[in-house]
């Protein structure tokens, strides 16, 4: 039996064009991303935690840099 392998290549989607005028960042945002890592056993994203994590995200949803 012949073995054939198939590579699936996908279109990378981050970062997004535009930031100024994207409602969807918001500190709502973070808050929900904090719960999700507390909900899946890591420490409680708390005080200057919180900035670094809304700081993390909008690299990776905005900057070329953080997307890499």
């Amino acid at each position: 039996m012949t073995s054939v392998s198939t590579t699936v290549r996908y279109r990378q989607t981050y970062p997004l064009a535009g930031t100024s005028s994207d409602g969807r960042f918001s500190f709502g945002l973070t808050y929900d991303i904090a719960k999700v890592i507390e909900a899946a056993g890591y420490p409680p994203v708390r005080g200057a935690d919180i900035i670094e994590l809304q700081q993390a995200l909008y690299r990776f949803l905005y900057t070329e840099d953080g997307a890499r």
